[in-house]
């Protein structure tokens, strides 16, 4: 889960042009404007855009996490171009996210974004960079709506309940080809995730290290019924405000990176979390649910499973933050930190959990 509030963090507002002939004035110009990595970004979408036929488009840089994205503009028409990161996927596993986006389009109707074809007829392209490791790039149109933000009304969380049913359903009735090619989460794994050790850098107080020491021990009782009881398919892991885009009453999703096969109470979780510690969580959660259990009706029954599943989901962003060297390693590291340690807290307070040392 990166949240909108740690995804703010990591973008910038710089422009370039393409042009297959820059003159030597203009390049010096932009290498003393731009710091050394987004610099090295930029030269990654140059290489990038001349995969494709767009001679003088217009590159701005939107975000940088698992992928880098920039915003591309030409000839009056708008894209996304997604640069993986190397090593991360194979082209046939991003093939079958594709698949799996035009399977939403034309079974139900959701929108996605459509990916576009190089100068050699391929969706997904193997792009080499400088460091010998090679990057999966993708272009996909640009998708019109307004973002669905970090403040959204329990109308939209009833939109996004409803969005979110739906992608279940399908899932269950029918294992998409993208299932067979993403990460299938055990119990086991899940368990590992409350393993939070104290080492490196002392960025907790005493605290915070009882709440997540004392939310895990209760968690490890909790995961197995997780498991067992909640139906499992192909999720969407990070199906929040980053990734949706509304259009009135349409909600569409601007990526499906993010998605294994789980408990679907866990991608409810997923969903909910970055609402939870909000004046009016209760409020939205009440509407999420609804748009829920007008599509699926098995969501009553797994309603007493989303505390543990939300705090669950929590506690793995806390160790994943901890375990880097640093956590400022990544700029939204500290964001991340803070806003799951919240939540925690907020769930242990919901569930009565005895947390103070």
């Amino acid at each position: 889960m990166l949240s909108p509030l740690a995804k703010l963090a990591t973008r910038a507002t710089l422009h370039h042009r393409y042009e297959p002939e820059t003159s030597w004035l203009e390049a010096w110009r932009l290498a003393l404007s731009i710091p050394l990595e987004r610099r090295r970004q930029y030269q990654l979408a140059h290489q990038a855009v001349e995969r494709y036929d767009l001679p003088g488009a217009e590159l701005r840089f939107l975000s940088a996490s698992g992928n880098l994205v920039f915003r591309i503009d030409h000839d009056g028409h708008g894209f996304a171009l997604r640069i993986g990161g190397p090593g991360r996927r194979t082209v046939e596993q991003v093939e079958a996210e594709l698949a799996y986006g035009n399977e939403l389009r034309s079974a139900l109707g959701i929108r996605t974004p459509e990916a576009v074809a190089g100068h050699d007829g391929q969706l997904v392209q193997a792009l080499p960079g400088d460091d010998g490791r090679t990057r999966l790039v993708v272009l996909f149109t640009w998708m019109t709506g307004e973002a669905y933000g970090d403040e959204p009304t329990p109308r939209q969380m009833e939109l996004l309940g409803r969005l979110q049913a739906r992608m279940h359903a399908f899932a269950l009735e029918h294992e998409p080809a993208y299932a067979r090619d993403r990460h299938r989460l055990t119990a086991d794994q899940a368990l590992r995730w409350n393993e939070v050790p104290r080492t490196g850098e002392p960025v907790l107080q005493d605290t915070d290290w009882a709440l997540v020491q004392r939310m895990g021990h209760h968690l490890r009782e909790r995961i197995p019924d997780l498991f067992t009881r909640s139906p499992k398919a192909l999720v969407h892991f990070d199906l929040q405000g980053g990734n949706l885009l509304l259009d009135g009453d349409d909600l569409g999703i601007i990526d499906l990176d993010d998605c294994l096969t789980a408990p679907v109470v866990l991608g409810m979780a997923t969903a909910l979390t970055y609402t939870t510690t909000k004046p009016d969580a209760d409020d939205l959660r009440r509407a999420f649910l609804a748009g829920h259990a007008a599509v699926h009706t098995r969501a009553a029954e797994l309603e007493d499973l989303l505390d543990p599943a939300i705090a669950l989901i929590a506690l793995r962003e806390v160790r994943r933050v901890l375990g880097w060297e640093r956590i400022t390693s990544k700029p939204w590291g500290p964001l991340v930190l803070q806003e799951s340690l919240r939540v925690l807290r907020a769930m242990a307070h919901r569930m009565g959990v005895q947390v103070e040392p």
